[in-house]
């Protein structure tokens, strides 16, 4: 029996992935105030092992605008987004103008895309990697899988009036601290403030 489960284990394992997920082909967004909405086709890179199913190379959103005098969506623009496969959320602003994405698909807290901001007026991307704005010793105390680390508990929410993310952070991390990305300055802060 051992015999079988090591050979099983052995067929088995260049096609296993550290966490088990299914993969979406899409994932929608809608604005606080429903006027835009982004839609974002997951990709498949070459360099991976063989796509699951028939995929593009790149991961696109693309975003539209409620036009009220023809009363449907019309298309804005599609961008190329830098995850690999695809953001596991995202957040887009009411006047379609910035679009945030979080985590590569499946590997939360793990890869350069922990939260990248588009800002689609200015054609301007940032990315940040949790170790740029959480504490070591938050990071620390948060809870791990092989392929992720969780250091979110909720979907972020998008203030469009002062052009702030508020993201909360894992309760597994040490203190009650909320993570404010500032829009305007592309800048992620601690609230309240942490000592250095």
């Amino acid at each position: 029996m051992r015999k079988l489960l090591a050979i099983f284990l052995l067929i088995g394992a260049p096609t296993a992935r550290p966490d088990s997920c299914v993969l979406p082909l899409t994932a929608g967004y809608v604005s606080d105030d429903g006027t835009s909405v982004v839609r974002i086709e997951f990709g498949w890179p070459e360099d991976l092992d063989p796509a699951p199913r028939q995929m593009p190379t790149k991961c696109v959103a693309s975003i539209a605008r409620w036009n009220e005098k023809e009363r449907s969506y019309r298309f804005l623009r599609s961008v190329v987004l830098r995850n690999r496969i695809g953001p596991s959320t995202a957040v887009v602003s009411n006047d379609a103008r910035f679009l945030v994405t979080f985590d590569e698909f499946c590997e939360s807290g793990m890869g350069e895309n922990d939260v990248v901001i588009y800002d689609l007026e200015k054609d301007i991307t940032i990315s940040c990697v949790i170790e740029e704005f959480l504490p070591k010793a938050y990071r620390e105390a948060l809870r791990r899988s092989v392929g992720s680390i969780y250091w979110r508990e909720q979907h972020p929410y998008l203030n469009d009036e002062d052009r702030k993310v508020w993201i909360s952070p894992h309760p597994y991390g040490k203190g009650d601290i909320s993570l404010v990305l500032d829009l305007t300055s592309y800048s992620i802060t601690l609230w309240p403030p942490q000592p250095q």
